[in-house]
């Protein structure tokens, strides 16, 4: 992978490595917000083949991906800036079974301990059904999304195209 994805792929493998290893939760690479029967959703790429996967929520499992804005801002030849969101779809009981609070605090800290000495820059996080519903379809307001807890980074990344 090149350029972007290439950085994406490193946060992926880390999140995989690093995060919830053994407890149910899946890392995905970036996914294309496209639309199926009139609603956006994220679909990612199947390895090793051009085939498309929808990343709508499974109740057997916790899950991550990566959308890239659309928008991506020259800052010099080669060099580009991009907004990279990174959704969290997670069941906090089975991810954090010994915090005896609600533990979207803990999610937090790890996630951002995960990005901090990375190229990814968090500008923003945003909680609960918002996070999904301002920009995918398959979720609308008033569904009970429990046990899960849903949240999106926004992060920043300066990058440079060739980069591998």
């Amino acid at each position: 992978m090149i350029d972007l994805d290439a950085h994406i792929l490193k946060i992926q493998n880390r999140f995989t490595a690093k995060l919830f290893v053994g407890l149910g939760y899946v890392a995905y690479h970036r996914a294309f917000v496209n639309l199926r029967d009139g609603r956006r959703i994220p679909e990612t790429q199947t390895a090793g083949t051009k085939d498309y996967v929808d990343r709508l929520l499974d109740t057997s499992q916790s899950q991550s991906f990566f959308v890239v804005d659309d928008n991506r801002t020259m800052l010099a030849p080669n060099t580009f800036l991009s907004k990279v969101y990174i959704y969290f779809a997670v069941n906090l009981d089975i991810l954090y079974p010994s915090v005896t609070e609600r533990a979207e605090e803990h999610l937090m800290r790890d996630v951002y301990k995960m990005l901090r000495y990375t190229d990814f820059e968090i500008e923003e996080v945003k909680t609960g059904l918002k996070s999904f519903t301002d920009d995918f379809d398959f979720i609308k307001e008033g569904d009970n999304m429990e046990p899960y807890f849903l949240c999106r980074f926004q992060t920043l990344i300066n990058y440079s195209l060739n980069e591998c």
